[in-house]
């Protein structure tokens, strides 16, 4: 079990997208709730409420350097994506695939 214990729990999430893959970010929906803000420098700013945090989690990983998340900040959302990058860099250090930080 997660940092995210329940599904029940609304939580605002708010994520700063890359320009690198802004025009994927505008044709989303994420949620009904969502506002989609396209910025001067091609970036991407979305705002949405959700109940499925570890979704949000997972994708905000996969996207890898071309999303931050701003918000939530609450049940350890940063900790987590902090652990599981550290984990991924852990494994590909000891499959000689990343260089020590």
């Amino acid at each position: 079990m997660g940092v995210f214990a329940s599904s029940r729990t609304p939580y605002t999430v708010e994520l700063l997208i890359d320009n690198e893959i802004g025009t994927f970010a505008l044709e989303r929906q994420w949620h009904d709730s969502q506002t989609v803000e396209q910025r001067e420098d091609g970036s991407v700013y979305v705002k949405f409420t959700t109940t499925q945090m570890p979704e949000v989690l997972r994708w905000v990983l996969g996207q890898g350097h071309t999303v931050k998340a701003l918000n939530p900040p609450e049940r350890g959302f940063f900790s987590e994506v902090r652990i599981l990058w550290r984990k991924n860099l852990v494994r590909c250090q000891e499959a000689g695939q990343a260089e020590a930080v």
